[in-house]
């Protein structure tokens, strides 16, 4: 966090995140209730293969009780403002940079940064409550007192902006952002950055992205046609745009 803070990165690479709609907040306790009652039905009968990592089911209890802890004091809303990205974890840091820290982080610290890639699943997808198949969580954000609230804080008009990662890094003044619009095969997703990376280095000074990942694109593509298995031996390459055009550059 202190070196985004500081403006240390030209190129600023999430690979990973968390909540895009918000929806592990709210599954969080059904998970916690569920792991609790398999612990209990079952702890006599789990193989820790040899070791002890807890006598009772209570003491099993109290460990998941604790984490529903740390989650609830660090995510204390179900607010998509608490999607979060997962770095490196620190000092009085925990590591997860929320929607809600991106905005608040100082005018300076994205001003040397010309690329934030994010390629995980859906980082591009904007937060749709309508789209939340749990009827309970829908009128939940729906009827939330501090929603609208919390977006003009940050900036966006409720109803009108459209909230998603790659939104609220070109708010933040970044002019190259990639995002994903649905689910990110991790295969592919390595083979298009990684050369994508290449060709905007060998591009020089005048680096162009959108024409490094087009480029990279018709690679792929055309690897696969050729039968190629850069992604190893057991992984042909799969032709299917599910798999290359999952992505997208969005900015200037």
């Amino acid at each position: 966090m202190d070196n985004i803070k500081k403006s240390s990165y030209e190129i600023i690479y999430f690979a990973t995140h968390s909540m895009p709609y918000s929806e592990t907040y709210s599954s969080w306790h059904i998970k916690y209730n569920t792991l609790v009652n398999y612990f209990k039905r079952n702890f006599n009968k789990i193989d820790w293969n040899g070791k002890k990592f807890a006598t009772t089911a209570e003491e099993a209890e109290q460990i998941m009780i604790k984490q529903k802890a740390v989650i609830e004091k660090e995510l204390p809303s179900m607010s998509f403002l608490n999607s979060y990205l997962y770095m490196a974890d620190e000092q009085n840091d925990n590591g997860l940079l929320t929607i809600k820290k991106i905005m608040e982080l100082p005018d300076s610290s994205f001003l040397q940064t010309r690329y934030v890639i994010l390629s995980a699943c859906n980082t591009g997808v904007i937060f749709a409550p309508k789209t939340l198949k749990d009827e309970r969580t829908f009128t939940d954000f729906n009827q939330s007192e501090n929603m609208e609230e919390e977006l003009r804080k940050v900036g966006w008009i409720p109803g009108i902006d459209q909230v998603s990662f790659v939104d609220v890094f070109m708010r933040r003044k970044v002019n190259n952002v990639y995002g994903t619009l649905w689910f990110a095969d991790d295969a592919a997703s390595a083979y298009l950055m990684s050369h994508f990376m290449k060709k905007l280095v060998n591009q020089g000074e005048h680096q162009d992205a959108v024409a490094a990942f087009s480029e990279t694109q018709r690679q792929y593509i055309k690897e696969s046609k050729e039968g190629k298995k850069p992604l190893g031996e057991d992984y042909p390459v799969p032709l299917h745009p599910y798999f290359w055009a999952v992505g997208a550059l969005f900015g200037k």
